[in-house]
């Protein structure tokens, strides 16, 4: 059984700390957002976006500023971080893709972020929506795995995936439509998919259920 790293995380109570103690960059900074690469127990990180943009970076000062910081609890997170943004801000994504949880490392402070404001967050700071993200990273793995498995071109193999729901809670449905020479079958197709969303939903610290996942293959 793989070991969970648990991180404990003791935050203390901070006298006086101020919306600018909480944000400690200007809308003139430039915003380093680094993704975690590796399994759960990985401290490796890469930068995936550098956000220079002045009005994007009010923005996430914004959401800073207005979010409800915490102090004076114990706070415990199942692995490390899954991204960074200018080191010292440290970012989790909850099981079901749905909220984020930041801790400001510099003076020890604590926020879940609610959803819509979550959502917001990540697209400001990957350019790109959550559950988009995820989705697409299931079709891009689904394709290179079919690939290898069939010998077929990438370029001819069409995967559709999608999602009924805002969140990972719903229905995943994932479209496979192959050339009628295609050496597979329709169980080989299906455990690869299900192999896919469980190695990418694990990267990425989201739950999918087996049973949440509609597969159809044309």
């Amino acid at each position: 059984m793989k070991k969970l790293i648990f991180l404990i995380i003791i935050l203390l109570s901070i006298s006086g700390c101020s919306q600018k103690d909480v944000v400690n960059f200007n809308k003139n900074s430039t915003l380093v957002i680094e993704e975690r690469v590796g399994d759960e127990s990985s401290n490796d990180y890469v930068v995936i976006n550098k956000i220079e943009d002045d009005k994007i970076v009010q923005k996430v000062m914004d959401i800073f500023k207005s979010a409800r910081w915490e102090t004076n609890i114990d706070v415990s997170l199942e692995h490390e971080p899954d991204y960074k943004l200018n080191y010292n801000y440290l970012i989790w994504i909850t099981p079901k893709g749905k909220n984020l949880e930041i801790i400001n490392r510099d003076i020890s402070i604590y926020v879940k972020l609610p959803e819509e404001v979550s959502s917001e967050l990540f697209e400001l700071m990957t350019g790109t929506d959550f559950i988009l993200n995820v989705l697409n990273q299931i079709k891009y793995e689904l394709i290179a795995s079919i690939a290898k498995q069939t010998g077929l071109e990438k370029d001819s193999i069409e995967i559709m995936v999608g999602s009924g729901s805002d969140s990972f809670g719903e229905n995943i449905d994932v479209s496979v439509d192959l050339p009628k020479d295609a050496k597979i079958d329709e169980a080989t197709i299906q455990q690869i998919v299900k192999n896919i969303i469980r190695i990418v939903s694990k990267k990425e610290n989201v739950t999918i259920s087996e049973e949440n996942i509609e597969i159809i293959i044309d």
